[in-house]
C-alpha cells in the first residue's frame, strides 16, 4: 500500500464525483422514479447490469486489467474497484443507468456465514474448485428431521468497533469526499435457497412428497430467522443503499443527501425475493411450500418495494407469485414465454425483461441483437417494461459488446418512444 493511500485515488475520486454530476442522471432519476410508480415514461428504459460493488469476478478481470489496479487486496482494493467499475459504466456503456455518489462497505460479523445456522455449511470441490472459479457441490448438513432441532437462529453479532474502523478507513481513502454506507443484511429475502443449502435439492425433491411437514418446518425456521435479522437490521439502520438500487432501480426521489449519508431502512429499501433452485417444481408445489413464506417476508416492506427475481422459466408460476403483497417488479428471463406472460402481467407491475446474455455477448451479430429487442418491444411496448442485459459472467474479452448492445437497444426503444 502506498505511504499515503489517498494520493493514488485522488484523480479517480475527482473523475467519479464529476461523473455523478452529469445532467443526464437528473433526467434518468426522474424517469426511473415515474417508471417504478407505474407511470408511463417516454421511452422504455434499458440497463446493462454489471456488479459495481467492488468485487473482482471474471467479467471485471476482462474489463479492468489487474495491471491497472493500485491496490492488491483488502478494503483499499474494493474501494478502488467500486470507483473504476462505476466510471467504466459512465464512460463506456450508453444505457439508462444512474451513477450515485456513494460507496459501500460490509459490516464485520464475528460468526462466519457458513457457521451461522448452527450446522456447518460445507461443500465438495472439483479438482478445479470453487476458489478458482470451478465446480463444487454443497454438502447438506440436515440428514433427517431430527437435525432440525440442532439448527440455531443466526446471531446479529456485528463487530461494531471493527466495522467503524472499516468505514473510517474507506472515508480516509476517498478523503472524506464520498459518503460511505454500511451493509449488514446477510440473509436477504430468498429463504428457499438457504433451505436448499441445509437439506439439499436432491433430498427436497423427495421431501415435497414424502416429508412435507419437514419442508414446512425448515421453511418456517429459515423465514423466522430472516424476519428477525431484517427487523434487527432495520432497528440498527444498517441497510446498504447501493444493494437496494442494484437490479431493481430505486425510487430516486428518496435518494437525497440525507439518505446517501445514512443507511436506509425497510421503509425505503427493496426486497429481492427469489427461488431459482425451485425451477423444476410445479406451480402447485411452489404455491404450497414457498409462496406463504415469501409473503411473510414481503409484508415487512413498504408496498411497491418487492422485486421477484427468477432467471428460470416463470411462465406458469406468475399466477402464484402475483399474490405476493406489494409486488412491484417481476423478472421475465429469456427462458420465460414473454409472448404469453406479458399480456398476463399487463400493467399490474413493472416487467424486468431480460435478453439472452450469452447469445448477445458471444453469439449474436447486431441484426440479431436488434431482432430480440424488437420482439420484446412488440409484446411490451404498452406495458411498464424495462430491458436488461444481465447475468454477465464473461464478455469473451470483448467488452465493446456491452456498448454495442446498449446502442442497439437505445436505437430500437427510441423508435417506439412516445
Amino acid at each position: 500500500m502506498p505511504a499515503d493511500p489517498r494520493a493514488p485515488l485522488t484523480a479517480l475520486v475527482d473523475r467519479f464525483l464529476e461523473a455523478c454530476e452529469d445532467p443526464r442522471y437528473t433526467e434518468r432519476k426522474a424517469m426511473w422514479t415515474r417508471h417504478q410508480h407505474l407511470e408511463k415514461v417516454e421511452k422504455t428504459p434499458i440497463h446493462v447490469h454489471l456488479p459495481v460493488n467492488g468485487g473482482y469476478p471474471t467479467v471485471w478481470q476482462e474489463i479492468i486489467s489487474p495491471n491497472e489496479l493500485i491496490f492488491a487486496e483488502g478494503l483499499p482494493r474494493s474501494i478502488e474497484l467500486q470507483l473504476r467499475q462505476r466510471l467504466y459504466k459512465h464512460e463506456h456503456i450508453p444505457d439508462d443507468d444512474v451513477i450515485l455518489p456513494v460507496l459501500s462497505v460490509g459490516a464485520v460479523f464475528r460468526t462466519p456465514a457458513d457457521e451461522m445456522w448452527g450446522l456447518p455449511l460445507t461443500r465438495r470441490e472439483a479438482e478445479f474448485g470453487y476458489a478458482s472459479g470451478g465446480a463444487y457441490k454443497p454438502v447438506p448438513p440436515v440428514e433427517s428431521e431430527a437435525d432440525l432441532d440442532r439448527l440455531t437462529l443466526p446471531p446479529m453479532d456485528i463487530d461494531f468497533e471493527e466495522t467503524a474502523r472499516r468505514v473510517e478507513q474507506a472515508q480516509e481513502l476517498v478523503g472524506g469526499r464520498i459518503p460511505v454506507v454500511v451493509g449488514a443484511d446477510r440473509v436477504g429475502g430468498s429463504p428457499f435457497e438457504i433451505v436448499v443449502r441445509l437439506r439439499g435439492m436432491d433430498n427436497l425433491l423427495f421431501d415435497f412428497v414424502d416429508s412435507p411437514r419437514m419442508v414446512h418446518r425448515l421453511m418456517d425456521f429459515v423465514t423466522t430467522a430472516f424476519e428477525r435479522c431484517l427487523l434487527e437490521t432495520d432497528r440498527l439502520r444498517l441497510f446498504d443503499v447501493p444493494s437496494s438500487w442494484l437490479g431493481c432501480r430505486v425510487h430516486y426521489e428518496e435518494m437525497g443527501p440525507e439518505v446517501l449519508r445514512a443507511s436506509s431502512g425497510i421503509d425505503s429499501s427493496w426486497v429481492y425475493i427469489s427461488a431459482q433452485s425451485a425451477a423444476t417444481i410445479s406451480p402447485a408445489m411452489f404455491d404450497e411450500f414457498l409462496q406463504p413464506y415469501h409473503e411473510r417476508i414481503a409484508r415487512l416492506y413498504h408496498p411497491g418495494r418487492v422485486y421477484f427475481h427468477g432467471c428460470e422459466d416463470l411462465t406458469r408460476k406468475y399466477a402464484v407469485v402475483k399474490k405476493t403483497p406489494g409486488l412491484r417488479r417481476f423478472h421475465v428471463s429469456p427462458w420465460s414465454d414473454f409472448h404469453s406472460l406479458g399480456p398476463e402481467i399487463g400493467t399490474d407491475c413493472v416487467i424486468e425483461r431480460h435478453v439472452h446474455p450469452a447469445n448477445n455477448i458471444l453469439v449474436f451479430n447486431e441484426d440479431q441483437m436488434r431482432d430480440e429487442v424488437e420482439d420484446s418491444m412488440n409484446v411490451g411496448k404498452d406495458l411498464f417494461m424495462d430491458l436488461n442485459l444481465s447475468d454477465i459472467h464473461t464478455v469473451g474479452h470483448r467488452p465493446e459488446r456491452l456498448a454495442q448492445w446498449a446502442r442497439v437497444a437505445q436505437e430500437v426503444t427510441q423508435r417506439y418512444a412516445r
